[in-house]
């Protein structure tokens, strides 16, 4: 790598740790280990390590303080809340679950029948992956996929009217069309807390 590439590359390493700690779902030595694997072909790993510490630490260090300003409950404290209540009703929820829709779809069928053979009277899913989180973190709101166990159009609209209503509930707001073709776009303000 040329010098003068460095520059750029140290935006890419800085963006990807910043998301990483925004989006809130690893601890800071996961994300460090994550931006060694990602940049392990563009910078030798005594470098690489050494930048991806000190961002790390630089990044979640002022998250920190702008969480001190924060509402006691942040739209992800509500989220959290609704998947909790979802869950108990029988729809299983997963949260920055897989790389994609594709991905969660195939991999939430898997999730419920672990439900199932737990005991878990499972009547649908909702879930979204980790290219969501990552337009929730930019501030494009956070998209849903949802189904049914019983696989009609009315039982997955069901289980979409579930979650709008809970969503509601919980003081969110919503776009959705009703149909069970649509995703549920959640206006969300993206604040999910780091603790250290």
């Amino acid at each position: 790598m040329s010098t003068s590439d460095l520059p750029l590359l140290l935006d890419e390493i800085h963006s990807y740790i910043r998301m990483a700690i925004a989006a809130g779902f690893e601890e800071p030595d996961t994300i460090i280990e994550n931006a060694m694997d990602v940049f392990a072909d563009n910078l030798d790993p005594v470098t690489l390590r050494l930048y991806a510490n000190r961002m790390t630490h630089d990044i979640l260090t002022q998250q920190l303080n702008e969480q001190a300003n924060w509402e006691h409950v942040t739209d992800c404290d509500r989220l959290d809340h609704v998947f909790a209540v979802l869950e108990q009703m029988g729809i299983i929820c997963r949260q920055d679950f897989t790389c994609c829709t594709t991905c969660g779809s195939a991999e939430i069928v898997d999730e419920m029948a672990q439900a199932k053979l737990a005991g878990v009277a499972v009547c649908g899913y909702a879930f979204y992956h980790s290219q969501d989180t990552e337009r929730a973190v930019d501030g494009d709101g956070l998209y849903l996929s949802y189904g049914a166990d019983e696989d009609s159009e009315d039982a997955i609209t069901h289980i979409g009217e579930e979650i709008i209503n809970h969503l509601h509930q919980h003081g969110l707001t919503t776009d959705w069309n009703g149909s069970a073709e649509r995703r549920i776009l959640v206006h969300i303000n993206w604040q999910r807390r780091q603790s250290i």
